[in-house]
């Protein structure tokens, strides 16, 4: 190294480029810091910049000193190198290091040549290969002069460090000193120019609101100007259309409408390039629109008053229209002398009420200004369609306010809510009738009868509905008084009345339910009252009431009594049954009188519900309580008397009916259909046999139960001469029931005579054969000796029967019995399958049933008798030989 010194740097020329190197060296860490507004370094920068300066110029040196070193390396250590060589002279980054240190410390002659390529690799290989230097260093001997040598080029190192080091350090203290020295007036500086430009930036803000504000008071006056001038020209046009809307405000819809056309006239003569003009262009046919619609309201307001006084107007209509024809109907016309029911209180009120008008009650003010509007409209007010929607505003309305009245409550369960449903549609069309001579015009011709077509059928369909709710027969017929006076009414107003007539039908229908419902009740009370005993008068006087109550007239033949009690040959029933029905004819002719039918109209019904009473209701009563099987033999003989006078007494119907509908015989032969004739016949046939075969039911359940209860004893060890309990019992209730049953008919005598014989010798057969667990001779003698009882019984039986046909209901278990007491088994086997045989009614299987309870039962007895003679031994084997032979008989083919 020559020793020259580098040249210091001076602060103008080196201090920025310093500071940018040491802050783009330390940019990572943040420790340098610039102010926001010119980039001037503060003090504390500063003072970091100095230190990281000085540590830069001792990474120098290193760097200086190994630079022979480093110059091989990588392209990034070079960079590395470049930026620290920004704080030393040109001179000293060019001169070469390894020259230096060759003068310094120059290669001993004592050496090998090869030692200096070994300290080159030393000093400049990043990994030097040490084993491989000190092998050959090894082999080449010269050890201790290497490491001499070695140890002076480390010590010249050394030197040129702390050279360097020294140099770069007096340097960087004498810029640091510039540097602080400077800072000061920086900071200064700094202040001024931003106190500065804070305030041209505020007096500049001054001066553009100024401007703006000038601007705009310029725009108002050339604006208010033009508007003096404007509103001049447009001030007529400007207070027409406020006299308008004053108009509007006041109600007086027809003199604003005008004065808005004053308006758009002269608007209409106008620059329309003027927003005002054009605003009021505008305006004018808005106001319009809300004109109309405040006159479409007025509509409905109208509509509210007159749905307030519907209820009242259609009450005077039907008190007028009552009152005219001489309808007799509660509340509206009373009959003479007599008071309305106090229950009506509204109705009473109304009638004291002298204050109550339609003309009062009435608001028809918005439906003549709705009117007028309408006339007064332009041209160019509406389009077509939206004039017909407005002309048809009312009818549309009031369209669907009659829809919404019309519709019944959930509850017209009772006469009141009839009364006023009626009386609330009577309303709406006398009202509406009322309207179109107050109004003129404000519907079309066709509307009324439309709005009564529209609604009819809801109406009908309501009242038919609901009128199946009224269960009481007067409930009903004032229904029926309510109909009549609806349907005058409607024809009073012109509506069509054939709909509510079709009601009147249905409500005639429904009441004829009704009667028939309570005919039912009666007849099943009477029938329940009943104990089925022939009716006795004790006196004239209650013999006069039978006779008034029914038509009975004895036979000619029979000798008149004179004596009470006088017996009658029915029961309490009858009289009330006959009493029932005419209440029932008169009740309903006189409902079918004001329907409006005609003669054969009503004459028709009449039959038709005569015969339904018959064949339905009174057929159904007594047929119920035959079915229910609690009378007795007597007390079914007693109702099957009953029925041929109810069948006697209807003749007694036909008449009354005639006499009632006015119905004489020329009549009846001009026009067939009106012929009262009722089918009776067929019906009581029907009832009478279905009470026959109850007796023939009864008589079985009877003998059933008691052969039940007094089981046959089959098992008896010797036979008496004396019945049986179950023979005498049976006997006993036959001769009491047949006493009862001799009154029938000779057929039905005779069929009851026979059931009961058969069912007897069905029984007794089933219990002795079936349900006998053991038959011994004694018992099948007992039940011989029964069986002549029962013949001898019936053979004293000589009133309305043939006994011979009687015994043969017991040729069976007759010959069962001869069978076994005179044991004739083999004229049995020689015969069986000949028509004539004498055993041709016991089958094999019977038989044979029979033998083995008899064998068991001899089974049981032989415990007791160990010692058999002889004779017993050998029935037993010829038992057990017929027992075979049976079963041979069942099982052979046939």
């Amino acid at each position: 190294m020559d020793g020259r010194k580098p040249y210091p740097l001076s602060v103008s020329d080196q201090e920025e480029p310093k500071v940018r190197a040491v802050t783009r060296h330390h940019a990572g860490s943040g420790d340098a810091r610039t102010t926001e507004d010119e980039g001037i370094p503060n003090s504390f920068s500063l003072a970091n910049g100095v230190a990281e300066l000085v540590q830069s110029s001792v990474e120098l040196a290193q760097n200086s000193v190994d630079g022979d070193a480093q110059a091989p390396r990588s392209g990034a250590n070079g960079r590395n190198a470049n930026v620290h060589g920004a704080f030393i002279p040109k001179d000293i980054v060019t001169y070469s290091a390894a020259d230096k240190l060759e003068a310094l410390v120059p290669f001993p002659a004592t050496l090998p040549a090869q030692y200096k390529g070994l300290i080159t690799q030393i000093e400049n290989s990043k990994h030097p290969n040490y084993p491989f230097i000190l092998r050959r260093v090894y082999e080449s001997g010269h050890l201790k002069n290497f490491l001499q040598y070695l140890d002076k080029r480390a010590e010249a190192h050394d030197s040129e460090i702390e050279r360097v080091c020294a140099a770069h350090t007096l340097t960087l203290t004498e810029t640091a000193r510039d540097l602080m020295a400077v800072s000061s007036g920086v900071e200064e500086l700094r202040d001024t120019l931003v106190l500065d430009r804070n305030r041209s930036d505020s007096h500049l803000k001054e001066i553009q609101a100024a401007g703006k504000g000038a601007t705009t008071w310029n725009t108002a006056l050339v604006n208010t100007a033009l508007l003096i001038e404007r509103i001049s020209i447009l001030k007529p046009v400007i207070k027409t259309v406020g006299e308008a809307q004053s108009c509007m405000d006041k109600g007086q819809l027809v003199k604003a409408l005008r004065k808005l056309h004053d308006a758009w006239e002269r608007t209409r003569k106008l620059p329309h390039h003027i927003r005002l003009v054009k605003s009021l262009a505008d305006n004018i046919p808005f106001m319009k629109s809300q004109l109309i619609l405040e006159a479409k309201r007025g509509v409905t307001t109208a509509l509210e008053s007159i749905r307030n006084a519907n209820l009242k107007a259609g009450y005077m209509t039907l008190k007028n229209v009552a009152e005219t024809n001489g309808l007799h109907v509660e509340p509206y016309h009373m009959p003479a002398g007599r008071v309305l029911p106090s229950r009506y209180t509204e109705e009473v009120a109304f009638l004291y009420d002298r204050k109550w008008s339609l003309d009062t009650a009435l608001n028809l003010q918005p439906l003549l200004v709705f009117r007028h509007v309408m006339l007064n409209f332009a041209p160019d007010d509406l389009d077509a369609d939206a004039y017909k929607a407005y002309y048809e505003n009312y009818m549309v309305q009031r369209r669907s306010q009659v829809a919404q009245m019309v519709t019944p409550p959930n509850n017209m369960h009772s006469v009141d809510h009839f009364r006023l449903y009626i009386q609330d549609i009577v309303g709406i069309f006398a009202l509406e009738t009322y309207i179109g001579g107050c109004v003129c015009a404000i519907a079309t011709d066709a509307f009324y009868s439309e709005l009564w077509n529209e609604n009819a059928s809801n109406i009908a369909s309501a009242l038919s509905s609901n009128c199946v709710f009224i269960t009481d027969d007067e409930n009903c017929a004032q229904i029926k008084n309510l109909m009549n006076l609806f349907a005058v009414a409607l024809n009073f107003l012109k509506c069509d009345s054939s709909r509510i007539h079709g009601v009147l039908q249905d409500i005639r229908d429904h009441y004829g339910e009704i009667l028939l419902r309570k005919l039912v009740e009666q007849m099943n009370a009477a029938l329940d009252e009943d104990s089925f005993v022939a009716v006795s008068a004790a006196n004239e006087m209650e013999e006069q009431r039978i006779l008034i109550d029914f038509p009975f007239s004895k036979d000619p033949t029979e000798k008149s009594i004179t004596q009470y009690p006088k017996k009658f040959p029915f029961s309490s029933s009858v009289p009330k049954f006959y009493s029932l029905i005419k209440q029932y004819i008169s009740t309903f002719v006189k409902f079918s009188r004001d329907l409006n039918l005609s003669q054969s109209e009503v004459d028709e019904k009449v039959r038709k519900s005569m015969n339904t009473v018959l064949s339905r209701n009174l057929r159904g009563c007594i047929s119920g309580l035959v079915e229910r099987g609690r009378l007795t033999p007597e007390q079914l003989v007693q109702l099957y008397t009953n029925c041929t006078y109810l069948e006697y007494s209807c003749r007694f119907l036909e008449t009354y009916i005639s006499e009632l509908l006015n119905l004489n015989a020329a009549a009846a032969s001009a026009l067939p259909g009106l012929s009262m004739r009722l089918d009776s016949d067929s019906l009581f046939k029907d009832i009478r046999s279905q009470v026959e075969q109850q007796v023939y039911t009864t008589l079985m359940n009877s003998i059933e139960a008691m052969v039940g209860e007094s089981r046959f004893d089959s098992a008896a060890q010797e036979a008496t001469n004396e019945p049986s309990v179950l023979c005498q019992r049976v006997i006993r209730y036959l001769e009491v029931v047949f006493g009862f049953i001799r009154n029938m008919p000779y057929s039905v005598c005779q069929t009851a005579w026979m059931t009961a014989c058969k069912h007897i010798a069905n029984q007794l057969q089933e219990t002795f054969i079936h349900k006998s667990p053991l038959i011994t001779i004694g018992g099948v003698q007992q039940l011989k000796n029964d069986l002549g009882f029962y013949e001898d019984f019936l053979l004293r039986q000589r009133d309305n029967t043939d006994p011979a046909t009687l015994l043969m209901a017991f040729s069976d278990i007759r010959q069962l019995t001869d069978l076994l007491l005179l044991w004739d088994w083999n004229k049995y086997f020689h015969e069986f399958g000949k028509k004539d045989a004498k055993y041709n009614r016991i089958q094999p299987q019977t038989a044979l049933n029979i033998l083995e309870k008899m064998k068991e039962s001899d089974r049981k007895k032989g415990s007791l008798l160990q010692n058999l003679r002889k004779n017993e031994r050998d029935k037993k084997k010829l038992l057990d030989t017929i027992i075979t032979q049976l079963k041979d008989l069942i099982n052979e083919p046939r």
